[in-house]
């Protein structure tokens, strides 16, 4: 059942001022949820409203989600709404009640093979973007590691981000500082050293990327330290008797 007492107020808005409890408020409350108002909040970027109404579906978050947001998002991408959160910039706080609410979702992929983390690089804007990555992070490690459909890992999309606005994420403006820009890349770095020499079914790394994007030099230098390192742990620990 959902949670009523919580729901009530965004509800008395469009069905009067009712009895908690009652049938006629029982009955608004699902038609509230048939509606689309997941949708809708999120269209809006309302995201007091659907953090409300989130944690208002509690243990049934994951079955409204799914019902209702399918016919927009997961039909066409085979997505669920975190990665539709992640797509829209949405707040740290919002995702994070989600991903309590519905925790496998953090490793989901969609039919291009990205998961929200390779969606949240790619999007969102300011310390926000930094934020969500971050917390993604910390619920399911694996995703800094996990390729794409096109063998992309969430660094490589990471770098060919600019720090210019990009025109095409009609989502999210995408507007992120060179500042912040490296320090989301460093974050992956560091999550996973051994991602920056890994190649993508085109064979160019994320450094490569970076610069054929015209990423922030700062960027770009980075990424170059962080290969070399890697690189030179990696002959260290080369056995050369073995192939002689």
């Amino acid at each position: 059942m959902i949670d009523t007492s919580a729901f009530v107020d965004l509800t008395r808005g469009f069905f009067g001022d009712v009895q908690l409890g009652s049938a006629k408020e029982n009955d608004a409350l699902e038609e509230v949820v048939s509606s689309s108002f997941l949708r809708h909040y999120l269209t809006k970027r309302d995201w007091t409203s659907l953090r409300a109404l989130l944690c208002s579906l509690g243990d049934n978050t994951e079955r409204f989600v799914a019902m209702y947001f399918s016919e927009e998002y997961d039909s066409c991408l085979g997505s669920d709404f975190l990665h539709a959160l992640c797509l829209r910039g949405a707040p740290v706080d919002v995702v994070r009640t989600l991903v309590q609410l519905c925790p496998g979702m953090v490793s989901e992929r969609d039919s291009l093979g990205r998961t929200p983390l390779h969606i949240a690089v790619e999007n969102g804007d300011g310390d926000n973007s930094l934020s969500v990555v971050r917390f993604l992070l910390s619920q399911y490690p694996k995703a800094v590691e996990t390729r794409d459909k096109n063998g992309m890992t969430p660094l490589m999309r990471a770098c060919r981000r600019t720090a210019k606005p990009n025109p095409d994420m009609r989502h999210c403006g995408g507007k992120l500082d060179g500042a912040t820009l490296v320090s989301l890349v460093k974050v992956l770095a560091l999550a996973s050293p051994q991602s920056v020499i890994v190649e993508d079914k085109s064979e160019r790394t994320a450094l490569e990327h970076a610069i054929l994007l015209g990423a922030p030099v700062a960027v770009v230098k980075l990424l170059q330290r962080v290969t070399i390192d890697v690189r030179r742990r990696r002959m260290e620990s080369f056995d050369y008797e073995a192939w002689a």
